[in-house]
This record gives structure tokens, C-alpha cells and sequence, in this order.
């Protein structure tokens, strides 16, 4: 399961790219200012999925070891619940 964690969001990131450059390729060839801001709107989208991509390629190796932890935790989730309510 974590490989294919690993496979989706490096294939997401893959994708990004390639629309990166398409996009970024369409504004270069830009005939007039509608093409050119509609091309820029797509690469300003384009770079947040790619940042996005790379926070979470970074935060899921991160946190490969967070379901074990929890799961060798002495105090049950409830118990937590339970105290943090009071």
C-alpha cells in the first residue's frame, strides 16, 4: 500500500509538470492578451498542484511511521476523547 502511495503522488507530480509545460508553451505562443491570460491563468494553477505535489510527496514520507505509532500507543483513542473533555 505505501508503494502505491509512493506511484500515485509521484504520477501526480508527473502529470503537473507535463501540464507545466503545455501550458507555459501555450502563453509563449500567445497571438493575443485573451490567449496569453487565459495561458498564465493555467500556469499560476499549474504551479500550486505542483507545490501541492511536492508538500505531499514530502509529508507522506513523513508520516510512513504514524499509524504504528498510534497503534503501539498505551492510551486508547477514547480514553484521549474522554480526558480531553473534561
Amino acid at each position: 500500500m505505501k508503494a502505491l502511495d509512493f506511484i500515485t503522488t509521484e504520477a501526480a507530480l508527473a502529470i503537473s509538470f507535463t501540464s507545466f509545460l503545455f501550458n507555459a508553451y501555450e502563453y509563449h505562443n500567445a497571438e493575443d492578451y485573451r490567449q496569453s491570460s487565459l495561458a498564465l491563468t493555467r500556469v499560476g494553477f499549474d504551479v500550486v498542484g505542483i507545490t501541492f505535489d511536492v508538500m505531499s510527496t514530502k509529508y507522506l514520507s513523513i508520516a510512513q511511521g504514524f499509524p504504528e505509532m498510534m497503534a503501539r500507543s498505551s492510551l486508547p483513542v477514547t480514553d484521549f476523547l474522554k480526558r480531553v473533555k473534561h
